[in-house]
């Protein structure tokens, strides 16, 4: 197990093992990412699969090879009976055919509001493949932990 900084970038998913790994020349699990509230931080996620190359045990790819119109999304909650995120990224723009390009958003009103009076939160955090049709395949969770800002602008 392992913690990762979000500014440590980029994010390697081996969506088929369904956990996140520390780099392609890792198979360490990464099973908790740290970032700052009110950040809107920019995440590349490598979607990697085993390989028989102890040097390299993953191979980055795409989510094409596991069927058409399918797309990833990112999810956090304060409680995983929750029925609304704290944060959401639906949109994730394939870059060559290596990694995906989106956010983790950290600067809306909820999360804002569920960190008053207390310096940091960890969230139940998920990435999954989507279908057209809403159906979830190959989902990976983690904890999301969010330290309070130091800079909120509203400082004299």
């Amino acid at each position: 197990m392992e913690f990762h900084d979000l500014m440590s970038l980029p994010l390697y998913w081996s969506y088929t093992e369904q956990k996140l790994v520390r780099a392609l020349t890792s198979k360490v699990a990464v099973t908790s990412i740290s970032a700052v509230l009110r950040d809107v931080t920019p995440v590349s996620i490598y979607l990697v699969t085993p390989q028989s190359s102890q040097a390299t045990p993953y191979v980055a790819g795409e989510i094409a090879d596991i069927g058409a119109g399918l797309h990833i999304e990112f999810g956090a909650k304060g409680a995983l009976t929750d029925t609304t995120y704290l944060s959401e990224q639906a949109t994730w723009t394939e870059t060559g055919s290596t990694y995906y390009l989106g956010s983790f958003p950290l600067d809306g009103a909820a999360l804002i509001s569920a960190m008053t009076g207390i310096t940091s939160k960890t969230l139940y955090a998920e990435f999954t493949i989507v279908d057209g049709a809403g159906k979830n395949y190959l989902s990976t969770q983690f904890n999301l932990v969010i330290s309070h800002d130091v800079i909120q602008g509203t400082e004299t």
